[in-house]
């Protein structure tokens, strides 16, 4: 028996609800029996009531987060340890909490206890699949893990369905770049200043916590509120030219952490066909977005009007059909299954 193990079925923001939504769809389409625990009286159960089990599958930090905030985080972590025991346990880590609280600041939830204890699961792993190999050396810094119980999935799958899209011609005015996610002000307000006037361009934030960017006096940087999941990839595939990653560039420890995966808002515009601008400093996003052809890197945010002086159409849609291809293996699910199913073998 097979089964895919979670601590909740629903995240605390729209990007974690689609990836644990998405780990139930995709590991049940590859065999695996959801099984999600509500308290820890279930977890404690876990032991006695499912002997019979050959293949663990879990999604960190949807399940034992090491952070202050979790109660009971002690007791979850040793009872799915003991749980885990002489059977095939496969952790697919989307996130490494201690790493993305320390990065925005947030270090009043981290003590020495989370490190402790994130260590002891990731060492109860039998595989371990992860981004890229800096997820990898990030993990190995503090758990005594060999290289070959990992294995990388390169790319966030993203499960969203959304209607087909017309066709955004390049030449279509203006210009849309759209940003969509978390706009808090301590994340990106020091690099929205950076955007540079260009004729014909606008650029459209999308998000909670972004009432502020009304107060920039710039009519080119429009707040567009915040839109349901659905909707606002229905939207950008349909109206948008490109969409921008990026925070706070002065933030060292941010731009690190960006370097050790790609985020939901990287897969949602693949999958809706939007091709993506993201500053050369977050080097893994670059690396992907030379490799698949989907979009531009550029070394400062000065840089912008020349890619977008120097693109012709043709061109552009050659990058957006790119986008597309890409995006439909990420919408079924390509990257968890095969690294999934290479943990399995």
């Amino acid at each position: 028996m097979k089964i895919f193990l979670l601590r909740t079925s629903k995240g605390s923001g729209y990007a974690s609800t689609q990836t644990i939504k998405d780990g139930l769809n995709f590991s049940s389409e590859i065999g695996f029996t959801p099984l999600i625990l509500k308290d820890i009286i279930s977890i404690a159960k876990l032991i006695l009531n499912y002997p019979n089990i050959d293949i663990i599958l879990a999604i960190y930090p949807y399940i034992c987060s090491p952070l202050r905030g979790n109660s009971f985080r002690m007791l979850e972590h040793f009872f799915i340890r003991e749980f885990v025991k002489n059977k095939t346990f496969i952790l697919y880590v989307v996130d490494l909490p201690i790493h993305q609280n320390i990065a925005v600041g947030n270090c009043n939830v981290v003590d020495e206890k989370s490190y402790h204890l994130e260590r002891k699961l990731f060492e109860s792993a039998d595989i371990i699949c992860v981004f890229n190999k800096l997820m990898k050396k990030t993990i190995q810094e503090h758990a005594f893990i060999s290289d070959e119980k990992f294995v990388e999935f390169e790319i966030l799958d993203y499960g969203i369905k959304i209607p087909k899209s017309k066709k955004v011609k390049f030449r279509m005015r203006p210009i849309k770049l759209v940003f969509g996610g978390n706009l808090n002000r301590s994340l990106i307000g020091s690099s929205i200043s950076l955007l540079p006037k260009i004729k014909d361009v606008v650029y459209e934030f999308f998000g909670i916590n972004g009432e502020w960017i009304k107060t920039i006096k710039r009519e080119d940087i429009k707040y567009c509120g915040v839109l349901q999941p659905e909707k606002f990839m229905e939207y950008i595939s349909n109206n948008a030219h490109f969409g921008l990653i990026f925070g706070d560039l002065y933030n060292t420890y941010l731009t690190n952490y960006h370097n050790i995966g790609t985020t939901s808002k990287f897969s949602a515009y693949l999958v809706a066909g939007v091709p993506i601008l993201s500053p050369s400093c977050y080097s893994y996003i670059s690396y992907l977005i030379k490799k698949y052809e989907i979009g531009y890197s550029f070394p400062s945010f000065d840089k912008i009007p020349k890619i977008i002086d120097n693109l012709t159409g043709s061109e552009y849609e050659d990058i957006r059909n790119n986008c597309l291809q890409l995006g439909e293996k990420i919408r079924n699910g390509y990257f968890f299954k095969k690294a999934v199913s290479l943990g399995k073998a």
